[in-house]
């Protein structure tokens, strides 16, 4: 009734029919915020209430100023964030079974919060050890959080995943109701995303280029590293790579930025042609033979696919001048748009 009223609604404040249709609008929203507060009242423990809590966004009041006269400009957004659950109890399993947890739970992490890891961390930790005491409620609110980082919109927030994994379900958290497909999958995501996250050092890279000489990527000296995993069957890695190099040789080269291409499967044959059909000349054209990747696997150590997360192509990662990961899995434009921008930081830097 409240939404076929609203689509009546035209004109202005002053028309008899749009003062009309607005007084009953009113009327009807203050009497539903009666009910609501009523049932609050009378069964503060029900379901009912519960679901109207999460349905309810927190009132923010006046802001004080500061002792020195000054206006608190983020008072609102911290009021808002800091009561966003009130009313809402983590280890009430019922609300699994509504259907407004999720887009509650979804609106706080994906609009709400600093969407920073470690602010995001900070929360979600808050969040599941108030959950603990309900095992429902931690495992709903620890795989949403799963499903929500493990493959992030937004570049770096895989940490977020990470973190999970190492606290929950490295230390058995998990153990009671994940099943075996669940448990490979967060353990194989897990694994393979440890050593790739945005600000750490690259994991070396040894392996030999085209001439079978030996490569380590420490050895590179550049303000950028660009490091592309690729594949030369690979339909997409045939359109991006080429637009790669156009670039870097109209472009990066000239600034010393460094390219490294790293073949993944192919064939070593197919490789070569392409290298050569594509004259993508100036790159460090590197891969590992059968046998380093078995000496590697028999050592038990991991790989370059689970070390740089490389499960398909092409996989580009940007470096800086001192080898850490400063960006992932972004386009030619978007490296460009990258380095860019950090070279504009740099400069602004005393």
């Amino acid at each position: 009734a409240m939404n076929d009223l609203r689509k009546k609604l035209s004109g202005k404040a002053g028309d008899p029919a749009y003062d009309s249709i607005n007084n009953i609008i009113k009327t009807l929203g203050q009497s539903m915020q009666d009910y609501r507060m009523d049932i609050q009242k009378k069964y503060p423990n029900s379901l009912l209430t519960s679901i109207f809590n999460i349905l309810k966004d927190p009132e923010i009041p006046p802001a004080s100023n500061h002792p020195k006269g000054k206006y608190d400009s983020v008072y609102a957004y911290n009021y808002y964030k800091d009561h966003f659950w009130d009313g809402i109890s983590f280890t009430d399993e019922r609300l699994i079974r509504t259907p407004v947890l999720q887009g509650k739970f979804d609106r706080y992490y994906d609009e709400v919060l600093p969407q920073v890891p470690d602010s995001l961390m900070v929360y979600a930790d808050k969040m599941l050890q108030s959950s603990k005491p309900n095992e429902e409620m931690f495992k709903f609110f620890l795989s949403s959080l799963t499903d929500k980082y493990v493959n992030p919109k937004y570049m770096g927030q895989d940490a977020v995943f990470v973190h999970l994994f190492e606290k929950y379900f490295l230390t058995g958290q998990a153990d009671s109701w994940m099943n075996e497909q669940y448990k490979k999958f967060v353990f194989d995501r897990g694994y393979s995303l440890m050593s790739n996250r945005i600000g750490l050092k690259a994991p070396e890279l040894q392996m030999i280029d085209t001439l079978g000489k030996p490569f380590l990527l420490s050895s590179i000296q550049a303000p950028f590293t660009v490091i592309c995993f690729w594949d030369p069957t690979c339909g997409h890695c045939k359109e991006e790579v080429p637009k790669m190099d156009s670039i870097y040789q109209a472009k990066w080269r000239k600034s010393g930025v460094k390219m490294i291409g790293v073949m993944v499967d192919g064939g070593k044959q197919n490789w070569l042609k392409f290298i050569k059909e594509h004259n993508l000349v100036g790159w460090s054209h590197i891969y590992q033979t059968d046998e380093m990747k078995d000496k590697i696997y028999k050592a038990g150590k991991p790989g370059f696919r689970q070390l740089y997360d490389v499960y398909q192509t092409p996989m580009v990662y940007l470096l800086d001048n001192n080898k850490n990961i400063i960006a992932k899995k972004l386009s030619y434009l978007q490296l460009d748009e990258f380095m860019e921008a950090k070279k504009k930081l740099q400069q602004k830097l005393p």
